[in-house]
């Protein structure tokens, strides 16, 4: 028996959830990221920022942070 058309392979993905927790206080700067995906995998990155920054640029450095450790899973 010939196949006329080739099978379609499924195409599963699972969404990702990304968590940004910023802090600026008197014991430092720094955040938290939390990336989650509903199959089970969990990555967690702290970072710490050894340099001067508004709250709006740790939310930045953090979210830039968080693009990275997405593009390295290979989240898309």
């Amino acid at each position: 028996m010939e196949l006329t058309q080739p099978l379609a392979a499924e195409v599963v993905s699972f969404p990702w959830v990304l968590l940004i927790d910023e802090a600026i206080n008197k014991a430092g700067r720094g955040a938290r990221l939390v990336l989650e995906g509903l199959d089970g995998v969990v990555m967690e990155q702290s970072l710490k920022f050894n340099f001067s920054l508004t709250h709006n640029q740790a939310k930045y450095e953090a979210l830039l942070a968080s693009m990275c450790l997405a593009q390295e899973m290979e989240v898309t």
